[in-house]
C-alpha cells in the first residue's frame, strides 16, 4: 500500500493501517519525504517506532541539534554506534492507536519541517523475515 496526500489525509489513512497492522505481527508503516521518515513495526511483544537520524542522512540534510533535541523532548531514544541507526521508540501493543499515529507524526513532522498543504507519502506492508531481528512471523504478511 502506497498513499501520497496531505499530512491530514495520511494521518487519516495512519489511523486505519495502525488499527489493522496491530492485529497482525510483522507489519510496518512508514510516512516519508525524502530523505525524511518515520516508521512503526509491529510484531507480536511490542510496537516500535523509528526516525530517521544524522547517520542515516548527508551533511546537506543533517537534523539540527535543536531538531534532535525535540525528538529527545518527545520520548525518542538517540541512535547508538551498536545497534540503532535512527532515534527509535517502543510502545506496548496495547497503546492506543491515537498516541502511536500521534507520537509518529509529531517526530516526522519535527524531522521534515514540513509547510502547509506539502505532499507526504504513506506506505505500509510486511516485514517478514527482516533480518537479524529475531522477530517470528506469523505468516500474515506473505
Amino acid at each position: 500500500m502506497q498513499i501520497i496526500g496531505t499530512l491530514d489525509e495520511i494521518a487519516a489513512t495512519a489511523h486505519r493501517e495502525v488499527d489493522r497492522a496491530r492485529m497482525h505481527s510483522c507489519e510496518f508503516l512508514s510516512v516519508f519525504v525524502a530523505p525524511y521518515g518515520a516508521t512503526v513495526l509491529f510484531n507480536p511483544d511490542a510496537i516500535i517506532g523509528e526516525v530517521v537520524s544524522n547517520k542515516e542522512l548527508s551533511a546537506d540534510d543533517a537534523l539540527s541539534p535543536k531538531q534532535e533535541a525535540r525528538l529527545e523532548s518527545l520520548g525518542w531514544t538517540p541512535p547508538d554506534d551498536q545497534f540503532h541507526r535512527f532515534f527509535h521508540r517502543t510502545w506496548s501493543t496495547g497503546e492506543a492507536t491515537e498516541t502511536i499515529v500521534r507520537d509518529t507524526l509529531t517526530a516526522f513532522i519535527c524531522v521534515a519541517e514540513l509547510e502547509e498543504g506539502e505532499q507526504v507519502t504513506c506506505l505500509g506492508g510486511a516485514w517478514c523475515g527482516a533480518p537479524g531481528l529475531g522477530y517470528p512471523c506469523d505468516g500474515h504478511g506473505d
